[in-house]
């Protein structure tokens, strides 16, 4: 059902005086249906229908906070109301990465309903976010028996033995992915970075420069890239690779971290350092300080201060 008939679904439902507002749904004007809902809520606040309604409204704007708001005021006046539980478990979930929340508000669903793959699937995702890799992959198992070709299934179980480090499997699921949509870009990507992962440098190099042949703006591509290239201790190649992911991605923390890596190998401490400071600022290699790369880098007082923020991040 799309947005609009679901929204005045929901109105209908309700008995609330619903007209005014499908017009504006039928011609797409969301603005000033939204405008009209809030008119209605103004003379009907406990209005379950529209409340209803702009969340969904709300969530085409991407206001997840203020939608969410919405469905939690629907449900604390019909704590029964299963589609704004479902909408609420997506957003927890989905957009604000609040996983535990998520998982809780997954709970009040019958039981049936909650055990159908679709929302298993949904709970798989959480586990996935919560770091709870063996119950994710537990549900994974069971969803790939009714549907071995379900790919964000297969996603989410990669994701999770990735997790976990076991690469090969992770692997092999991606492999399976790329059975179901072999040019699939991400896929790819995510292939490229396993066989980094599992040592296989060179074929790894291959996938992403297949993928910047198709894509030259492909960041992952050339990170991915950059990484085989350190590998292969080509050193000042990846350094290139590197410095064009991070110009085309500049909030991209792991491409960062890759960076400083290459910098150090060719002994270029200060931009070494600075990539480090901006990949532990964006929150990625603070547990990863002791690799070798940066052994002629260690005893500088600006490594230093990182290693002694990442103890006192553990502490």
């Amino acid at each position: 059902m799309g947005i609009w008939k679901k929204i005045a679904e929901s109105i209908k439902d309700a008995g609330d005086d619903w007209e005014e507002v499908q017009d504006l749904l039928d011609e797409g004007d969301i603005v000033n249906a939204l405008v009209l809902v809030n008119e209605k809520l103004k003379e009907k606040p406990q209005s379950v229908g529209f409340l209803f309604a702009k969340g969904l409204v709300l969530e085409e704007f991407e206001y997840y906070r203020d939608a969410l708001e919405c469905y939690d005021m629907v449900l604390s006046i019909r704590p029964d109301h299963e589609d704004a539980t479902i909408n609420k478990i997506s957003i927890l979930i989905d957009q604000l990465d609040e996983f535990q929340a998520g998982l809780d508000a997954l709970e009040l669903l019958p039981e049936d309903l909650k055990n159908e793959n679709a929302f298993q699937s949904v709970k798989a995702d959480a586990l996935l976010g919560l770091k709870k890799f063996k119950e994710c992959e537990v549900i994974c198992e069971e969803i790939l028996k009714d549907d071995r070709r379900d790919v964000d299934n297969l996603q989410c179980y990669a994701d999770s033995c990735h997790g976990r480090e076991d690469f090969e499997k992770s692997l092999e699921l991606t492999n399976k992915i790329l059975e179901i949509i072999p040019m699939d870009v991400e896929t790819q990507n995510n292939k490229a970075d396993l066989l980094n992962h599992l040592g296989k440098s060179e074929e790894s190099l291959k996938i992403s420069e297949s993928m910047i042949s198709r894509n030259s703006m492909d960041d992952q591509a050339w990170a991915n890239k950059g990484e085989s290239l350190i590998d292969m201790s080509e050193y000042e190649k990846a350094v290139n690779s590197l410095q064009t992911a991070v110009q085309i991605d500049s909030r991209f923390a792991e491409a960062w971290f890759y960076l400083a890596k290459a910098y150090a190998h060719v002994n270029n401490e200060d931009d070494a350092l600075d990539s480090l400071v901006v990949s532990t600022s964006l929150d990625y290699g603070h547990n990863q300080l002791e690799d070798s790369s940066f052994d002629n880098i260690k005893n500088h007082s600006r490594f230093q201060k990182l290693v002694s923020k990442q103890k006192d991040q553990v502490n």
